[in-house]
């Protein structure tokens, strides 16, 4: 990779757009989608990608209990349509929870299975 195409990986991961991106580093977004196709530009703006991405979840994780306890304290608002907005959410989070957890089993018990007839 060339220094102007890791100078681009980086605004382009910091940048609110692609086309700000590309403004910032002086190329332009055709540029960038050509340098898409090259597999070693595309693996490492991935790599970067997905690491900003693990980073971003461990700091909500960090501080979900934080929220989930200022959620809850919300339900004892005197506004009851701030009050059934707080319960709808807390609803709707912990079925969804529930569910990507019973996804995940499923998918273990599948992959499981898969490696046993191997």
């Amino acid at each position: 990779m060339t220094p102007q195409q890791k100078k681009a990986i980086q605004h382009l991961l910091s940048g609110s757009s692609i086309r700000g991106g590309c403004k910032k580093v002086g190329i332009s977004h055709q540029t960038y989608y050509r340098w898409r196709e090259d597999s070693g530009f595309r693996k490492e703006l991935d790599r970067l990608s997905n690491d900003a991405c693990r980073e971003i979840v461990h700091v909500l994780k960090r501080h979900a209990a934080e929220a989930a306890r200022h959620l809850v304290g919300l339900m004892r608002t005197g506004d009851p349509v701030l009050k059934r907005r707080v319960c709808n959410d807390i609803l709707t989070h912990t079925l969804k929870f529930e569910e990507n957890k019973d996804l995940e089993n499923r998918v273990r018990a599948l992959e499981e299975l898969a490696e046993r007839k191997k």
